[in-house]
């Protein structure tokens, strides 16, 4: 026989779950609420330092490498900002043709909707299916 714990102001559970509640009003922040609004704004502000940092890194090697930049290095440089740029216009073409097709498919979709509901509401209406077939 599976022995139930009834849930009563003097159960353990019921205590526990209450001093849980009790420990945000005492100043102590509950793991659910670190989880719902501690970590993401940790997160979010460690990601703004990592890029503003990342900038600042290739800010100061740019500097540094022009300095020290020939003719033959400039132009090695303008190759590879020349096939940077070429690899982000054929991505931002993969992405426009894919919401192409999602458009597309989803117009299909729509029309089929619709072709099916005017087929069940003309059936409804006394249409025989060989009516309906031959009006199509």
């Amino acid at each position: 026989m599976i022995d139930y714990e009834v849930y009563t102001p003097e159960s353990e559970t019921c205590r526990r779950n209450a001093s849980l509640t009790n420990s945000t009003r005492y100043g102590r922040l509950s793991m659910t609420a670190f989880y719902q609004f501690v970590l993401p704004i940790l997160i979010i502000c460690v990601l703004f330092a990592t890029i503003l940092s990342s900038i600042e890194i290739g800010y100061r090697t740019g500097l540094r490498r022009r300095t020290r930049a020939t003719e033959f290095t400039q132009g090695e440089s303008k190759a590879i900002e020349t096939s940077v740029f070429d690899l982000m216009g054929l991505l931002i073409a993969f992405i426009f043709a894919g919401a192409a097709v999602r458009f597309d498919n989803r117009r299909m979709l729509i029309a089929e909707e619709a072709n099916v509901m005017r087929l069940r509401t003309s059936g409804s209406i006394g249409f025989e299916d060989s009516q309906i077939k031959s009006r199509n």
